[in-house]
């Protein structure tokens, strides 16, 4: 009677032992995450809205990192050395059209397009580069802030050169053109007119 008793207290016990192992078995194995609701950085004009990319990294790390080194997303990134790859050294740093010299210069950490023409007004512009267009497969082109409107500079990248080049459909004398939303669509998230005529620009490389 005794064996039988202390058998049914030894299977209770495995039991409750097994119960509480399967409640705390259930409860840390299941990951949960509190939600946050994400930043909007830019709205749509049908009304939606764009979140930055690094949003979609915890549930989607493994195509986030992937997209990071697609030519779609360096379609555009902000002027920072590991982004430009035209050449800022001396001998190869200038370019000599007909009606205007460019010469390309790095001055603490930031890079700069000078431009003097050769008749006219032959005033000496130093532009400074912001954004790079182009991820470099096959060239890149740079613009300028200059106050609220973005200018595409004269000289660009022509890899399979390695050279500078007259930015396509530039003249060869001195010229800035200005860029708007229609300009920028094929080079970055998303870009649109504001009503004072400033420029807002969502870049996948500004993410």
């Amino acid at each position: 009677m005794k064996n039988k008793v202390n058998l049914k207290y030894i299977i209770f016990l495995i039991i409750s032992l097994l119960m509480i192992y399967g409640i705390w078995y259930f409860n840390n194995s299941i990951q949960t995450s509190k939600y946050i609701e994400p930043e909007i950085v830019a709205t749509h004009y049908n009304g939606a809205n764009f979140v930055a990319s690094e949003t979609c990294l915890e549930c989607h790390a493994d195509i986030y990192n992937s997209h990071l080194k697609t030519a779609h997303f360096n379609t555009s990134s902000t002027a920072e050395k590991e982004h430009i790859k035209a050449s800022f050294n001396a001998g190869s740093n200038e370019l000599n059209l007909k009606g205007v010299k460019l010469k390309m210069l790095e001055e603490n950490d930031e890079y700069f397009q000078v431009s003097q023409p050769k008749f006219g007004d032959v005033s000496i512009t130093k532009s400074k580069i912001d954004i790079v267009v182009g991820s470099g497969v096959k060239g890149q082109s740079y613009l300028s802030w200059q106050d609220e409107h973005l200018i595409k500079l004269q000289a660009s990248y022509f890899q399979p050169t390695g050279s500078w080049v007259n930015s396509p459909n530039f003249p060869d004398y001195s010229l800035n053109r200005k860029v708007d939303d229609n300009c920028l669509k094929c080079h970055v998230t998303f870009a649109k007119m504001k009503a004072n005529q400033e420029l807002e620009i969502l870049m996948t490389a500004l993410r």
